[in-house]
C-alpha cells in the first residue's frame, strides 16, 4: 500500500505543531482520525516517526528525514496540480489562510465577507495559530497566506510581505484613576524628570505585554489582566517615591 499525500500532510502538520490535537485542528480533521493515519503511516514505514511524550510528540531521527522528504513531495504535488488546473483561473483547492488569534475576532468579520464577495468561486480554509507556527506553515507549504502583526525575521525563506495598515498603541485607563495630564505630571514628579521619561515606564511595564499579544502568545483577556496587575504595581512604586 503506497503512502498517501494525506498521510504525508498529517505527518508534516504533527511535526510542525508537536501535538496531535493542534495538528488535527490544522488539518481540519478529528484527532482520532489523524492519530489512526499516523499509526498506519508508521506501520507502512516499519518504524516510529514520532516519540510520544507527556507534553506532545517529537520527531525520531527517521521521522526528521521522512518529514523533509514529505515536504518536498507535497510541494511538487501541489506544483503539478497548480500547473494542470491553473488554466481555469482559480485554485484547485481552498486557499489556506492563517492568522494570529489576537486579531482574528476583530478582522475576520470584516475581511472574510469581503473576500468571499470579491472571490465567490474561491474557497478559504481559515485557521488560527501563533506567529512562528504560521511562518512555519508558509515555509512547509501547509499555508498559502498568513496575517501576522510583525514583519518576518530577515534571512529566512523568500516570502512576499505586504504591509496592510498601522495599528497605533494607546494608553487607556479608568477616568476615576487618573487622566493623562495628571499621569504625565505624576510620572515627571515621581521620577524627577520630564514626560519624555515615560518611555522607560512604557518599555518596562506595558510593551512586553503588548508584544506577546501582537505575536499571538497571549489572549486579550490575559493581556488585560496582566496589564491591570502591572499598572497597580507601577502606581504603588510611584507612590513610594
Amino acid at each position: 500500500m503506497p503512502i498517501s499525500l494525506k498521510q504525508m500532510r498529517y505527518a508534516v502538520a504533527l511535526a510542525r505543531t508537536g501535538h496531535f490535537g493542534r495538528a488535527a485542528e490544522a488539518c481540519a480533521v478529528s484527532q482520532p482520525a489523524l492519530s489512526q493515519q499516523i499509526l498506519a503511516l508508521e506501520s507502512l514505514c516499519g518504524t516510529a516517526l514520532f516519540d510520544r511524550l507527556k507534553s506532545g510528540v517529537r520527531l525520531t531521527p527517521f521521522g526528521r528525514e521522512f518529514v523533509d522528504l514529505a515536504q518536498a513531495a507535497i510541494r511538487q504535488a501541489e506544483a503539478v496540480n497548480a500547473f494542470a488546473l491553473g488554466h481555469a483561473g482559480k485554485p484547485d483547492r481552498p486557499v489556506r489562510f492563517g492568522l494570529i488569534p489576537t486579531v482574528a475576532p476583530y478582522l475576520l468579520p470584516e475581511i472574510f465577507p469581503a473576500l468571499t464577495a470579491a472571490l465567490p468561486e474561491v474557497a478559504f480554509a481559515v485557521s488560527e495559530s501563533r506567529t512562528e507556527t504560521l511562518l512555519a506553515g508558509l515555509d512547509d507549504g501547509s499555508l498559502d497566506i498568513a496575517l501576522i502583526a510583525t514583519r518576518p525575521p530577515p534571512g529566512g525563506p523568500r516570502r512576499v510581505v505586504v504591509p496592510l495598515f498601522d495599528d497605533p498603541a494607546v494608553v487607556a485607563s479608568w477616568e476615576k484613576w487618573v487622566d493623562m495630564d495628571t499621569l504625565k505630571e505624576q510620572v515627571a514628579t515621581a521620577r524627577g524628570g520630564t514626560w519624555t521619561e515615560w518611555t522607560s515606564v512604557w518599555s518596562a511595564y506595558f510593551r512586553p505585554l503588548l508584544a506577546k499579544a501582537m505575536v499571538g502568545e497571549a489572549t486579550v483577556d490575559e493581556t488585560m489582566k496582566a496589564g491591570a496587575a502591572r499598572w497597580n504595581d507601577f502606581r504603588e512604586k510611584m507612590a513610594k517615591k
